[in-house]
């Protein structure tokens, strides 16, 4: 639907963040749940990227005291 850029909210944007409904134009609603579980995922996969290889090193022995004591 086209509509006058004046019956837009002054932050509206063409994001994706904003519908066209009942001839208004409104914020989508956010799903904090799932927002907040995408960004625990992403912090634990980085977490786990940045100690993947003191884990290795730790179970073959070879691990340096300055990693070991890191990783408590």
């Amino acid at each position: 639907a086209e509509i006058d850029a004046a019956d837009c909210p002054d932050d509206c944007r063409g994001d994706g963040s904003w519908l066209y409904r009942d001839g208004k134009v409104l914020p989508v609603p956010v799903d904090y749940q799932a927002k907040a579980e995408t960004t625990r995922q992403k912090l634990l996969n980085d977490a786990d990227n940045a100690i993947k290889d003191w884990r290795t090193e730790l179970t073959l022995g070879i691990i340096s005291d300055e990693n070991k004591a890191a990783l408590i």
